[in-house]
């Protein structure tokens, strides 16, 4: 119900707009880019040309974002200030986020106290202030100018060759959340004369598009917006809808690092790898279902005003099962491999296991945490663990949310 009314509507919606091109951003498009495609002609909607495009914030922002920013949300340092992959961020992972040959690094890292040796080290709390330094310094700025041109023009010349800059009314579509590949890609849009593209959202916190409410819609949650949360407040923590939501929306193919020409087309460059991990865990049964599902769906009646009344069934089914999974749902969707990190420094882990009687001792002694990564399916992993000791743990947990007085998961 999610996926595939979330495409209808989509569908739909492009259609009332008068919208011709819809592009469905990698990765999490590419299985509703399927769906879509299956539709369009059973809804009368196949005048509506459906198109993949590769983009990943590694590969678009560091040609348009301000990379000389350290605050905390800034895409490039996730990692160094935010754990988001805790004591094991390095500077050859900042390195290829940032698309720079490492040379062109290495001599304003190395006065800046970072010598031979450092790129496999994770960066410490203490590198923190000398690393903020030297990516505001004009040593950084200068290394980094030849590089960002030639990526630049690449992504440039690529959305060229996708038809972005045509004048045919175009859309996007993402899962969400804070619109930055929407905002570069109206920017490049706008840059090179076309009108930029309308953006399709399952939701958003709108970080990035304030000043593009016109061109952007949303399906289900919108995290700045107080009535909406009223209508569809979800039943955990927003960076928890996230990665969540995201999961049913995973692809066969891994991040784009980047482009490069062949045959004179510009093609991307996917990090490998990441099709054994989804084969393993089971994405073609998946794939074969929803397939299976939207092949015998009947289609009659399915206009905007069905579509919007499936919002809050949708709301209810999404927190059901991962608020109150059974234990083989928590099996089958524990062994998700959430991939950790970014680009080619990510990693894999499995989304929850069960507890084991070891973990108590850490969790009573408040050493650990429920969580056991910032995207720990805790809830799944109840359902999967032993009922006697899964009893203890609900009661530990339920204790300490009375004690910080609120709903937070630890």
């Amino acid at each position: 119900p999610f996926l595939i009314s979330y495409a209808a509507w989509i569908l739909r919606d492009a259609e009332r707009r008068g919208i011709g091109r819809i592009y469905f951003l990698a990765r999490d498009g590419q299985v509703l880019l399927d769906l879509a495609r299956a539709l369009a002609p059973r809804l009368g909607l196949d005048h509506i040309d459906c198109r993949y495009l590769y983009a990943s914030r590694q590969a678009w922002l560091r040609n348009v974002a301000d990379l000389q920013a350290t605050s905390a949300g800034h895409w490039l340092w996730w990692g160094v200030w935010q754990g988001f992959v805790a004591g094991q961020t390095t500077l050859a992972n900042l390195k290829r986020r940032l698309g720079v040959p490492g040379s062109d690094l290495d001599a304003g890292l190395a006065e800046a106290g970072f010598g031979p040796g450092s790129d496999d080290r994770p960066v410490a709390a203490e590198d923190v202030p000398r690393l903020e330094d030297f990516f505001r310094s004009e040593a950084f700025a200068a290394a980094l100018a030849g590089s960002r041109a030639a990526n630049r023009r690449l992504l440039h010349d690529y959305l060229a060759q996708e038809g972005l800059f045509d004048p045919v009314p175009s859309a996007m579509v993402d899962i969400g959340w804070a619109g930055n590949l929407h905002a570069a890609l109206a920017g490049m849009q706008e840059a090179a004369g076309a009108a930029p593209a309308h953006g399709y959202y399952f939701g958003f916190n709108a970080k990035q598009l304030e000043g593009r409410a016109a061109q952007r819609s949303r399906f289900q949650y919108d995290f700045d917006d107080p009535d909406a949360l009223a209508r569809f407040k979800p039943a955990f923590k927003q960076d928890l809808v996230e990665i969540y939501t995201e999961i049913f929306c995973a692809a066969d193919h891994g991040t784009l690092a980047g482009f490069h020409v062949e045959d004179g087309r510009v093609v991307p460059d996917l990090v490998p790898g990441w099709e054994r991990h989804m084969q393993d865990w089971g994405l073609p049964v998946v794939r074969r279902s929803l397939a299976a599902a939207c092949a015998h769906l009947d289609t009659d009646g399915i206009d905007l005003t069905a579509l919007e009344a499936m919002r809050g069934p949708i709301r209810g089914l999404l927190e059901a099962l991962w608020t109150r999974p059974s234990a083989a749902e928590a099996r089958a969707w524990g062994a998700f491999p959430v991939e950790i990190g970014e680009g080619r420094g990510s990693r894999a882990v499995p989304l929850a296991e069960p507890y084991r009687p070891a973990d108590l001792a850490g969790l009573l002694a408040g050493r650990s945490r429920m969580r056991r990564h910032i995207y720990f399916w805790t809830d799944g992993a109840l359902a999967m663990t032993p009922p006697p000791l899964r009893a203890t743990l609900v009661a530990l947990r339920a204790a300490r949310r009375r004690m910080r007085g609120d709903g937070g998961d630890e």
